[in-house]
């Protein structure tokens, strides 16, 4: 979603006041990464929903997530199904990519649903809540806080209800949609980091390894559209 940010500002924002102002400019092409964060967040059939409707179900695991969402996206040309043998990535089986602006990443879905769940041990939070240190046990109360007021009821089954759990995506993407809607709110100014080196060695310089940096960060077309 930075990158989105980015883009929005420096691109299409850029050029859009380029026209208004009757200033011939050259339309520059860049990299949009929405089908990217559509891929991850899309409500129903994103990575991240999809995640998070797994832990609501009986009898899941990782491999029926990842079986899910590699019939779900086998035709997105974002998502790889599975990495290449050549590749030589541990436990292949059970990982996935997502080819990001920068390039494929690849996930290994072990523990997902697990870490997804986000849960705290009842005994460690009443351990907590029981402190004699204000700042410990003021950790706990803010944590239920935030559980009361981001918990909605659903019914199961059997027709009880129960508390939908705010998971790990969940606060991920409401702490981006966050900071996202507080950049937006002011003027932007990006500072670029690259690296010289994979090796992060002093006074070397890696010509292809900045090259790459500097296309996959949109660099060179902002060169283009700020001459």
């Amino acid at each position: 979603k930075l990158q989105f940010h980015f883009n929005e500002h420096i691109f299409r924002l850029e050029q859009e006041v380029y026209e208004s102002e009757g200033v011939s400019v050259p339309w520059t092409d860049y990299k949009d990464n929405q089908a990217i964060l559509d891929l991850l967040e899309l409500k129903g059939s994103g990575l991240f929903p999809m995640l998070d409707e797994e832990i609501q179900l009986p009898r899941t695991s990782d491999s029926t997530y990842l079986s899910k969402i590699q019939t779900a996206h086998e035709k997105n040309p974002h998502f790889v199904r599975t990495p290449a043998s050549k590749l030589r990535i541990p436990n292949e089986r059970q990982c996935f990519g997502v080819c990001h602006y920068a390039g494929p990443v690849y996930y290994d879905v072990t523990n997902f649903l697990d870490k997804n769940k986000d849960a705290v041990n009842a005994d460690v939070k009443a351990m907590m809540k029981k402190s004699e240190t204000p700042f410990v046990k003021s950790i706990m109360s803010l944590t239920d806080d935030d559980e009361g007021a981001e918990k909605s009821k659903v019914r199961s089954r059997g027709g009880t209800a129960k508390k939908k759990q705010r998971t790990l995506a969940i606060q991920f993407k409401d702490s981006l949609e966050a900071l996202i809607e507080s950049l937006s709110e002011r003027v932007p100014h990006f500072v670029r980091t690259v690296k010289p080196n994979a090796s992060k060695s002093a006074f070397t310089f890696d010509s292809e390894l900045v090259l790459a940096q500097l296309r996959y960060s949109g660099l060179l077309e902002v060169c283009r559209i700020r001459k």
